[in-house]
């Protein structure tokens, strides 16, 4: 509807016979006719359609001292997407948008149809537990049209006493991109920081790329287990070595490694006008980490219910990805607490610690849970205009509390649960962060919306 309001501005009949010319009012809205907003109006009309058929067959048998399961799984995979014609968009081989839609701000894309066929065949053998030691050894195989891959994986527990529980497993993994991540696209508008300093809000597309590699990985992990009549406390580190992962794009990386790139658009006048992202295999990414989960029952009675304590915690070690030297070689950098404005990946707080008190009392349920979220850096320079506001190159540690009450009523002919709830109890605000022309909060991380109360009925017969 671009040329429509552009008509307009410069006057237009509306393609009446009456020969009346008409004029947007770009000071004054209310002088434009509901007749003249319905001819330069328009919207985004779409049919987007993902279907996912399996069938999945299972067999179990005990051979011996051997407990065996192993089966096969037919996938076939179907994406249609289709646009009107105001909404179709163009793309030329280097992903420029040769042709957006016809629309002021936002969506459009190009019609996709593609259907693919996995098969997968696997197993699992379980020997008896041979006194302390309990052993699993699996294998799964994987075919996806001209790519196949045949993935271990061998796991082991230890008794080491009644209270003491030793764990382990190796394994390798292989994960397809999905159907979008290859042909599918989307257009919206969205801010970047051009080499100039300005923060222009441009055209963001994101598009498919189908020639993703799928992406492997080398899994490790070892936990300890200790555990009694009350309480369950696990620990594990776990290492992940993937290869070939499949990451988006960042606009502004792209932006900030070549202005006048092949994906970027400008005017004639050099003005950013449109970038234009995709997806795209990292080479190596090293991750690792340790989880904690602690399980309690504080208090059990027939007269005040029961209490229990569970704590789940993440800790990021490191996680490595590549970048590129001043000389022009590549090494890996640690992206553990920061906000990662300058690549592809997103902000990565190093502690996450969620904590849940339950007491169970009769007909109710009440359920308090506290939510931390580790600070970060921020490394991006922040301008004189941003120092005025007050921010600087940290983000605060996140800490808020939900509670929730549930009650159960009972009637002849079924049963109500009430919850009520409420979320960040204490009307916590998100920590600021600097990243003009936003100047607001992380979006990936933090929930801006303060204090949430909610009530829902569930009716069962």
């Amino acid at each position: 509807m671009i040329q429509e309001f552009l008509e307009a501005l410069d006057g237009t009949n509306m393609g009446q016979s009456n020969g009346t010319i008409t004029y947007w009012n770009i000071f004054d809205s209310s002088q434009n006719t509901q007749e003249l907003i319905d001819y330069v109006r328009g919207a985004e009309v779409s049919s987007k359609e993902a279907s996912l058929k399996t069938l999945d067959l299972i067999f179990r048998t005990n051979i011996d001292d051997y407990e065996i399961a192993y089966g096969l799984q037919l996938n076939d995979e179907e994406l249609k997407i289709s646009y009107d014609d105001i909404s179709k968009a163009q793309f030329d081989s280097d992903g420029k948008i040769v042709k957006s839609a016809d629309l002021f701000f936002l969506g459009g894309g190009i019609n996709v149809s593609k259907n693919r066929k996995k098969y997968a065949g696997f197993f699992e053998i379980q020997p008896k537990p041979i006194e302390n030691i309990d052993i699993k050894i699996a294998g799964r195989f994987e075919e996806f049209e001209n790519d196949s891959s045949f993935d271990p994986k061998i796991s082991f527990k230890y008794s080491l006493s009644d209270d003491i529980t030793l764990r382990a497993s190796r394994s390798s993994s292989f994960s397809m991109p999905s159907m979008a991540q290859m042909f599918s696209s989307d257009i919206n508008l969205g801010s970047v920081r051009d080499f100039n300093g300005d923060s222009p809000f441009v055209r963001q597309a994101q598009i498919g790329n189908p020639n993703l590699k799928p992406a492997t990985s080398k899994n490790l992990n070892i936990g300890l287990i200790f555990e009694n009549q009350k309480q369950r406390l696990s620990i594990d580190y776990w290492n992940i070595n993937y290869k070939n992962r499949i990451e988006a794009q960042s606009a502004q990386v792209i932006l900030n490694t070549n202005p006048n790139g092949s994906s970027i658009t400008r005017n004639s006048s050099g003005d950013l006008i449109g970038v234009t992202t995709t997806y795209f295999n990292e080479e190596s990414t090293e991750v690792s980490g340790v989880d904690l989960n602690f399980n309690r029952l504080i208090s059990t009675s027939d007269k005040y219910g029961n209490v229990s304590l569970s704590i789940n915690s993440t800790t990021l070690i490191e996680f490595l990805t590549p970048a590129l030297s001043n000389e022009g070689g590549e090494f890996m950098i640690d992206r553990v607490g920061k906000f990662n404005y300058d690549t592809n990946t997103h902000s990565l707080p190093k502690n996450r610690i969620n904590a849940f008190l339950n007491w169970k009392y009769q007909d109710y349920d009440i359920n308090f849970n506290s939510r931390y979220i580790d600070g970060y850096s921020n490394q991006r320079p922040i301008n004189s205009l941003g120092t005025l506001y007050g921010y600087n190159n940290s983000v605060d540690s996140f800490f808020v509390h939900d509670l929730s009450l549930k009650k159960q009523l009972f009637t002849n002919k079924g049963e109500i649960n009430i919850k009520l709830s409420i979320i960040n109890l204490f009307d916590e605000s998100a920590p600021r962060l600097y990243d003009a022309p936003d100047f607001s909060f992380d979006t990936r991380v933090h929930d801006p919306r303060g204090r949430i109360v909610g009530i829902n009925f569930e009716y069962r017969h």
